[in-house]
């Protein structure tokens, strides 16, 4: 059937839904019709083929993204779009940051009624709970990575490293330039004249915090990222998301030479009343994995410090790194958590986003919103 209209798409939808039920659980009908609108009242096939992080599916839904995929190009590729948001220009023709342009898309995102395309929609949740300003840091570097992204695409080989290079430089200019015209910028000699909470650590310097309740961690992003943009999407946002009890915020950017670092707050663990986890201790070893196997997650035989699941992959679980309360309660502080993306070798499909700014669609939180094309 060819999809030319709305009511032609109801039809269709709504077919599909009947033929594959199971795989569409994720999935909100409105009007009784099984139609996904935006909240422009478009269209969204894309919604079909972006059920990926249906837990219970996978099998069923490898062959319905295959066939829902292959109608809707064939039929019309105008209902694969998400509705992009119109006002997102937050990096200008200039190359400089359109501040209006970003405080209006960052309270779009805080509405819920806007996403930035890097992680899925539950993930973004993580995101937001860095903070308003991880949340801006995030726009920022996620257009300019779009527009870098396209660069890097038509460029030769030889060229694709001095573009990562250049592109990362970009990263960190445009990071000190919003700092400092949000008056978040800290020169690194006052940065460090906090406090020292904790000397341990190889890529952050760990400080009290403001109050009896936080810490504060000068982060520096090279030791497991690339990138700017890479170390807000893992080590924030889906840190965040994985573990929501030891969760970071966003507060000031410092250099300490040419190198950025990233300010951070992070909830004050009581080590008082915790134990460091004991991999030689098999009563802690079997705790642990009863805490791993509740979370969706699972041991790499060769490595274990490297824990993974379908969705992620996240190392660096040393035992310094977990902590376990009287209550058997795990806490897992400093992880690096990323995409378990296909070239990793764990078995993994998934994607990050092309960083560009969408509607929200009305669905659950387990959407994925990664590009698929």
């Amino acid at each position: 059937m060819k999809i030319e209209n709305e009511a032609n798409a109801r039809v269709w939808i709504s077919s599909a839904l009947s033929e594959f039920p199971s795989c569409f659980q994720n999935f909100l009908p409105l009007e009784g019709q099984g139609c996904f609108l935006s909240p422009a009242g478009t269209i969204n096939s894309q919604l079909f083929i972006l059920s990926l992080q249906n837990k219970n599916n996978r099998s069923r839904q490898k062959i319905t993204k295959e066939k829902i995929y292959r109608q809707a190009i064939n039929n019309n590729e105008d209902f694969l779009a998400f509705p992009m948001v119109e006002d997102n220009n937050i990096i200008n023709e200039k190359g400089e940051i359109d501040y209006g342009s970003l405080r209006k898309t960052a309270d779009a995102i805080e509405r819920g009624t806007a996403c930035l395309n890097r992680l899925s929609l539950a993930e973004e949740r993580g995101r937001t709970k860095g903070n308003r300003r991880n949340v801006e840091a995030s726009l920022i570097l996620g257009r300019a990575n779009a527009a870098e992204r396209r660069i890097s695409q038509e460029s030769r080989e030889s060229q694709r490293a001095k573009n990562e290079d250049d592109a990362r430089k970009r990263q960190e200019q445009l990071l000190v330039d919003w700092a400092k015209h949000e008056s978040i910028f800290e020169e690194y000699r006052k940065a460090t004249q906090r406090t020292l909470f904790d000397l341990t650590g190889t890529e952050a310097k760990v400080y009290k915090g403001n109050n009896q309740d936080t810490v504060i961690k000068i982060t520096f992003p090279y030791l497991f990222s690339n990138t700017p943009l890479e170390f807000l999407d893992n080590r924030i946002s889906l840190h965040n998301y994985i573990f929501p009890e030891t969760a970071y915020k966003l507060i000031g950017i410092t250099q300490k030479g040419n190198v950025i670092a990233f300010i951070l707050e992070q909830p004050l663990i009581d080590f008082t009343n915790m134990q460091n986890m004991d991999f030689t201790n098999p009563e802690y070893v079997e705790k642990y994995k009863a805490e791993l196997e509740k979370r969706g997650l699972k041991m790499f035989e060769k490595d274990c410090t490297t824990i993974y699941n379908d969705d992620y992959i996240i190392d660096d679980i040393h035992e310094n790194n977990i902590l376990i309360d009287k209550a058997d309660n795990f806490y897992f502080i400093d992880t690096v958590p990323q995409l378990n993306t296909s070239e990793k070798g764990f078995g993994g499909t998934r994607e990050y986003g092309n960083g560009e700014i969408i509607s929200t669609p009305t669905v659950k939180e387990d959407v994925s919103i990664t590009n698929t094309k």
